[in-house]
């Protein structure tokens, strides 16, 4: 037999790998993949909730007048300070306008301006000599907002005759009509 014959030599021959296991499919992966999606929903929900009211004018009105708080109670406190002046300079009465007081020095033109943004003046209303302490003496303008276009805000602050100084706020809703009773349907 001959010995130089050569024979092809097989290559080995390998198979692939088998693929990588699968990973199950666990219950609590979908679990948190919702959660997820219902959180960032919640989220976008709130910024366009936040959006929409902080961009409502009758939001932005009721914010400036809590701001503008301190300085009225302020101006308030001034008002009071004249009145309380004039009295005793005048055997205890009240005097017949807010204009009185500034003609007699006790205030100045632009303490009778409640709030300089809106120029508005204070109302003042002169006491019967038989009204009780709590008798409204001097009040502003009613600042009113509507927000949204369903609720209107009345805010106004009062000084009362025995000297303390409130805060009012009405909230209601404004009124709509209703086409099927307001045409008698």
């Amino acid at each position: 037999m001959p010995t130089d014959i050569n024979f092809p030599q097989q290559q080995p021959t390998y198979s692939p790998p088998p693929p990588p296991p699968r990973a199950k499919s666990s219950v609590w992966k979908w679990v948190l993949g919702g959660c997820l999606g219902l959180v960032a929903i919640g989220m976008i929900g709130i910024f366009m909730l936040t959006s929409k009211v902080m961009n409502d004018p009758g939001f932005k009105k009721i914010i400036q007048n809590a701001q503008s708080t301190p300085e009225t109670k302020n101006r308030l406190q001034k008002v009071k300070n004249g009145i309380e002046k004039y009295r005793k300079a005048h055997d205890g009465k009240y005097p017949d306008s807010l204009d009185a007081l500034v003609k007699a020095n006790y205030l100045s033109a632009s303490g009778l301006i409640s709030r300089d943004d809106t120029g508005a003046k204070f109302i003042y209303n002169k006491p019967s000599a038989d009204a009780g302490d709590e008798f409204v003496l001097v009040s502003t303008k009613p600042d009113k907002a509507t927000m949204f276009g369903k609720a209107e805000s009345i805010t106004s602050m009062h000084l009362l005759k025995d000297g303390t100084i409130t805060t009012s706020q009405d909230s209601r809703p404004l009124e709509t009509s209703n086409p099927k009773t307001d045409s008698g349907q």
